[in-house]
């Protein structure tokens, strides 16, 4: 709109001056040609006085002409035609309607003339004795005449003169004029131009302004949020069809009234606010009335409607929220129901963990103690039957030969067989509780987690099985694979026992393949080792990672606790560990490590404790 203004204003003082300028130009023109007629009119005046100047000397010289008979007559007649000639300069003169300064040069010209008249006729009446005096006085009247036609030609010249410097001038303004209403004509095309296109822009503009203004009508009215729109007064000017869902209003009961009769006015925190300066304001609740008296909770929003710069009014949103405060209620009482039960749990995680050490320094001691002993005195056993079996290989010749031959049987076969049995098993139980005590650092191991390469860590890990993965000539195969956030002794605990526990397990008679694979979701890093060995029976799957699980047949040196380590140790990572297995296909373990596992330790902790 400013544009357009401008646009008109300056179309507006261009034209004027251009009207301004036209007239000045017409002006000069016409004074141009008005000096130029003076001009022509001067000159031909100047030609007729220069012939008037000649009919003078012609009048001057008859005094000197010498005639064929000398006689008065003659020269009477030749003056009278030269005079007659004079006459009709003078009358040539006087029909330029010249001004007044050459009419008072004619009149004087003429008293002149008139007495050269009578000289002559003196002059030539008087005897030769007589006529210089006459003669004399004659040339002083001629002279004077021709200095005052001479004067006057001066005059008209210079005259003429002024009015040539003027005519130039005058054509040197108009070309100036030209060249300025040329550049106007320019400026007024191009701010023609600009106000055609301002023109074309407001009609764009108006029409994307009725586009806009029924876009926002029909948005107004699809609003699902009641929307009031109120002056500076706070007088209802507009409300759109869901204020009548919410409140029950119709337009014409409400548009008019104060906006505060929508709020209860309970407390001062229920009055509704005034924005600020700046047009807008943080969301505020309030407790509002329906047409029925009604109570609900509001949250409503108001901005300032400015237009450019003047304030007009408000517009207001009011959004029901009674339902969300009563889910902010029931989430805080849940919330304060799960704090107190989590702060239950935590004092159960502190019992079980003093019960988890307890368990360990049981472990540690009072069995392990007993074990030293059962393996002590098996030692002693041992030597006491050697002394013994010394002294009764003396004593055998003297029996009779069936109790030799069972003396020989218990002596060879079931003494020592009883000896090794109790070796082998005071063995196995340090082997197991060896493993639990694993198993139970393992849960309480600080971790330092740092960004780890799992690919350069894989290698070097295939690098210290390469024995045992050239004796089960396996291929062992992986690609790109992604990098973890966890502790690097635990990673490759997790990743060594999963691979041992696949090279164990191979098909006897197939070539073994083992595929390492890696993936990174938005929450965790998944990774898979996926074998074709003997695979795990359903019925085994449960129980693959519990403490001393074995699956299928336990032919494979062991106790059972590889699958157990890793899922203790995944559980400390934040993550999970799954098996899918199809016997005589093969077996896929997978593992998860969260992004960020320092937040899912503490769910890992308790989730290991009560397994």
């Amino acid at each position: 709109m400013k544009l357009g203004r401008t646009s008109s204003l300056l179309v507006f003082t261009v034209t004027l001056l251009g009207l301004l300028l036209m007239i000045w130009a017409v002006s000069l023109i016409r004074d141009a040609f008005q000096y130029q007629a003076a001009g022509e009119t001067n000159a031909r005046l100047i030609g007729r006085l220069i012939e008037f100047e000649d009919a003078l000397h012609r009048l001057e010289a008859i005094i000197h002409q010498e005639f064929p008979d000398d006689s008065p007559k003659t020269a009477t007649q030749y003056w009278v035609r030269e005079y007659a000639e004079y006459l009709k300069s003078r009358e040539e003169i006087s029909g330029l309607y010249p001004p007044e300064t050459v009419l008072s040069m004619l009149a004087e010209t003429d008293s002149v003339t008139h007495n050269m008249d009578s000289l002559y006729m003196e002059v030539i009446s008087l005897p030769a004795a007589s006529k210089p005096l006459q003669e004399i006085a004659f040339y002083q009247e001629s002279h004077r005449a021709v200095s005052l036609v001479r004067e006057e030609i001066r005059e008209r010249r210079a005259y003429n003169s002024q009015l040539s410097q003027q005519l130039t001038r005058n054509w040197h303004i108009l070309s100036m004029l030209m060249v300025v209403c040329f550049l106007m004509l320019i400026m007024f095309a191009a701010i023609m131009r600009l106000y055609q296109q301002d023109l074309r822009k407001r009609k764009r503009i108006e029409k994307a302004l009725k586009r806009i203004t029924a876009e926002f009508r029909a948005i107004f009215k699809s609003i699902p949020d009641a929307v009031v729109f109120s002056d500076m007064n706070h007088e209802i000017l507009m409300v759109n069809p869901a204020f009548t869902d919410l409140f029950g209003y119709n337009p014409e009961e409400i548009v008019g009234q104060q906006v505060e009769v929508l709020f209860a006015r309970k407390n001062p925190q229920n009055d509704p606010q005034s924005p600020p300066e700046n047009g807008h304001l943080v969301p505020f609740e309030a407790n509002c009335l329906r047409k029925n008296q009604q109570a609900f909770v509001s949250e409503t929003v108001e901005a300032v409607v400015r237009d450019e710069g003047m304030a007009l009014g408000y517009f207001s949103i009011i959004r029901d929220i009674t339902k969300r405060k009563r889910a902010e209620q029931a989430l805080s009482a849940a919330h304060d129901k799960l704090e107190m039960w989590v702060n239950e749990r935590t004092e159960d995680l502190m019992r079980a963990n003093e019960e988890v050490k307890r368990f360990a320094y049981i472990v540690s001691h009072d069995l392990r103690a007993p074990l030293v002993n059962v393996k002590g005195f098996a030692g002693e056993l041992r030597h006491s039957f050697e002394v013994i079996n010394n002294y009764l290989r003396k004593v055998l010749p003297h029996l009779s030969d069936e109790e030799g031959t069972e003396l020989q049987e218990i002596l060879s076969e079931e003494i020592p067989e009883a000896l090794q049995f109790i070796d082998a098993s005071a063995s196995r139980m340090g082997n197991l509780i060896d493993a639990v005590l694993k198993l139970s650092r393992l849960g309480r191991r600080e971790l330092h987690f740092e960004s780890i390469n799992v690919r350069i860590l894989l290698q070097r890990l295939l690098e210290s099985l390469a024995h045992q993965i050239e004796q089960s000539q396996v291929d062992i195969t992986y690609g790109a694979l992604p990098r973890v956030m966890a502790d690097r002794t635990s990673l490759e605990q997790m990743l060594g026992n999963i691979l041992v526990n696949a090279i164990n397990y191979l098909q006897p008679g197939r070539p073994g393949k083992i595929r390492i694979s890696g993936k990174s979701t938005p929450t965790e890093t998944v990774f898979s080792i996926q074998d074709n060995g003997r695979g795990i029976p359903e019925a085994d799957l449960p129980k693959v990672f519990e403490p001393f699980g074995r699956a299928g047949t336990p032919d494979v040196p062991g106790e059972g606790m590889g699958l157990a380590y890793v899922q203790t140790l995944v559980r400390r990572h934040g993550g999970r560990i799954w098996c899918n297995s199809r016997v005589g296909v093969g077996t896929t373990f997978s593992f998860s490590i969260a992004h960020n596992p320092l937040k899912e330790i503490q769910p890992a902790e308790a989730e290991k404790v009560e397994g």
